[in-house]
């Protein structure tokens, strides 16, 4: 009876300690980013001094409608994207028959016809693109001269939310051992191989570490 109870709390050690070891992250959290507004934004409440000694002169002035203005910044290109293609196809052919027949002496000989025939082809394609690309602010100016509003397309601010995760381990049962054992040690590779079906893709020990962010 000793003997049994040793062998299977050896059976049991020798389980535990074959078991491989799987390292793997969890995701809490994915990381990402949240609007916080335009970094004009800070032009509100300036005068219109303020904003050209920053700035410099605006490309041009409009009326807002009520009794302001506005003064635009901007800033257009114009980008062109053209494609060619170009394609050559060349084919020929000659072939010919043979006939009985003289030459000019009058003495019988074999005279032969040969036919050619060729062909090419050109192609050339062209495609342009133009395209225009802008970028713009607008300080709009109130009749004292102070700035109540800016409409921007560029110059967003986001900030970054990292993602938290959690590192851990997990032990299975090494498939490599019990193909060993079933070679080496026959008996204990049979019920190694019993345990191994039971329990695959079971963790025996799952333990994790601290949530942290990155």
């Amino acid at each position: 009876m000793k003997h049994l109870n040793f062998f299977i709390v050896a059976l049991a050690l020798m389980l535990f300690a074959s078991c491989s070891k799987v390292n793997y992250t969890v995701v809490h959290q994915q990381p990402s980013e949240e609007f916080t507004g335009n970094k004009f934004d800070e032009f509100k409440g300036k005068t219109v001094n303020e904003i050209m000694r920053e700035m410099s002169v605006p490309n041009r002035e409009v009326p807002d409608g009520a009794d302001g203005k506005i003064l635009i910044y901007e800033d257009i290109k114009f980008v062109t994207t053209s494609s060619n293609t170009h394609s050559t196809h060349t084919s020929s052919a000659t072939y010919g028959t043979a006939v009985a027949g003289y030459n000019y002496r009058g003495n019988p000989q074999v005279n032969s016809n040969a036919y050619g025939s060729s062909s090419t082809t050109n192609s050339d394609r062209g495609k342009s693109v133009s395209e225009e690309q802008k970028k713009y602010v607008n300080f709009f100016i109130n009749p004292e001269g102070v700035c109540y509003d800016v409409k921007a397309n560029y110059g967003d601010l986001y900030k970054r939310i990292p993602g938290k995760y959690q590192t851990c381990q997990k032990r299975q049962m090494s498939l490599g051992f019990m193909i060993t054992s079933l070679f080496l040690l026959p008996p204990v590779g049979w019920v190694y191989a019993i345990c191994y079906g039971a329990m695959n893709d079971k963790p025996i020990k799952n333990s994790c570490g601290e949530v942290y962010e990155e």
